[in-house]
C-alpha cells in the first residue's frame, strides 16, 4: 500500500492517503469527548421527550414519559408488570390499548389508580372516534321507566 502524507488538519494531526482514501488517525480523546457529548445530549433529548409525553392526553405516551423520566428500560418495565417483553412493547407504543388487567399493573408499577388509567384510555378513544351524524337518525326513547307506584 502507498501511503502518502497529505497536509494537516486543523488538529494538527497528519491525514495519510490510502488507495485513493484519505485515513485520518484517530484522537482517542475526542472520540471519546464527543461520544460522551452525545450520550449526554441523548440523555437530555430523552428527558425533555419524556416530560412532553407526561402532558400528553395519550396513555401510551404517558407511560413512555414516565419510564423515560425514570430511566426504565422496556425490559424492566415488563418484568416488573410481569408481562412478555412484546406485550409491553405494543402497550408503550400504543398498539394496544389498556385494559382492566393491565390497568391493575400499571397502578402498582407506575403508580395512580386504576380508574385513573382506564379514564384515560377511554378518553383517549372517544376523541378518536369520528361520526358522521347526518348518517344517523334521532330515536324518541326514554332511558329509564319512571316507577308509577308513588303513593
Amino acid at each position: 500500500m502507498a501511503q502518502n502524507p497529505i497536509s494537516d488538519d486543523q488538529t494538527g494531526h497528519q491525514n495519510t492517503l490510502v488507495n485513493g482514501t484519505i485515513i485520518m488517525p484517530i484522537d482517542y480523546a475526542y472520540e471519546r469527548a464527543r461520544q460522551a457529548k452525545r450520550r449526554a445530549l441523548r440523555s437530555c433529548s430523552r428527558w425533555m421527550q419524556g416530560y412532553e409525553y407526561l402532558q400528553s392526553p395519550v396513555p401510551a405516551e404517558r407511560i413512555r414519559g414516565i419510564l423515560a423520566l425514570n430511566d426504565i428500560t422496556l425490559t424492566t418495565f415488563a418484568k416488573a408488570m410481569n408481562m412478555s417483553l412484546s406485550a409491553c412493547h405494543y402497550l408503550v407504543y400504543g398498539s394496544s390499548r389498556i385494559t382492566p388487567e393491565t390497568a391493575v399493573r400499571i397502578s402498582y408499577v407506575l403508580g395512580g389508580t386504576p380508574e385513573q388509567w382506564l379514564r384515560m384510555q377511554n378518553e383517549y378513544e372517544l376523541r378518536q372516534i369520528k361520526v358522521d351524524k347526518r348518517s344517523l337518525s334521532h330515536l324518541a326513547v326514554t332511558m329509564f321507566k319512571p316507577n308509577k307506584s308513588y303513593s
